[in-house]
């Protein structure tokens, strides 16, 4: 947290002595944003949650983002105007219809089908509760099926990814689904140990991570 901390003070430096109005947030890292790790699930969930169906904790981060932007633009005079006015644009369908602009601008079609591969779940091998997720071990076997790069010259499959289906607090049983991966059983293997051990279970429930730590302005 510290480092986080130091990171942001030191970018709201950097916009305030350039004359840019600037904020940051700190928010929780402990565990994937929304259920959805990869290239289209993402692209997916994004689209579910502008149109009102999406994880409760990536809407509650965008919207406090976006009622920072529109604070710092002048484009509301508070973080309940701005709020309203987000809320707004989700209800009515103008967020996205704005995102499906901005795709097709750069020649892509929403309306398109994402493929997903294969899915495939890993589950609990214990009773118990969630006490820790390893993210970067998460986000580094998204990498090994490919859905990543560890140089430019590598091909990234678009269609592999894994979905969250615990979050930390939540109770266990054993052979209950813990994620789910999208990728061929061949390259599902290679990593399902590796995110057995990144859900870590205990015996007790541990104190729920808040998702927002801190704002900082300069």
């Amino acid at each position: 947290e510290s480092d986080a901390r130091a990171l942001a003070e030191s970018l709201t430096a950097v916009g305030r002595e350039t004359g840019l109005k600037t904020a940051a947030r700190l928010t929780d890292m402990n565990q994937p944003l929304g259920r959805m790790v990869g290239n289209a699930v993402e692209v997916n969930e994004a689209v579910a949650s502008l149109k009102g169906d999406g994880p409760s904790d990536l809407l509650e981060l965008t919207l406090a983002l976006g009622g920072e932007l529109l604070i710092l633009a002048g484009a509301a005079g508070n973080i309940e105007e701005a709020q309203r006015r987000l809320h707004g644009a989700l209800a009515s369908g103008a967020a996205y219809e704005k995102f499906r602009e901005m795709v097709a601008a750069q020649g892509g079609d929403l309306s398109q089908h994402r493929p997903v591969a294969p899915a495939t779940d890993v589950v609990a091998k214990t009773d118990g509760f969630i006490t820790a997720m390893d993210c970067e071990a998460i986000g580094q076997s998204v990498v090994i099926l490919g859905g990543g790069r560890w140089q430019v010259t590598d091909r990234i499959d678009y269609a592999v990814g894994l979905e969250m289906c615990v979050r930390i607090g939540d109770e266990v049983s054993a052979g209950q689904p813990l994620l789910r991966l999208f990728a061929s059983e061949i390259a599902a293997e290679k990593v399902r140990d590796t995110l057995q051990e990144a859900i870590v279970i205990g015996p007790e429930r541990p104190p729920l991570p808040p998702l927002f730590i801190d704002r900082i302005v300069p």
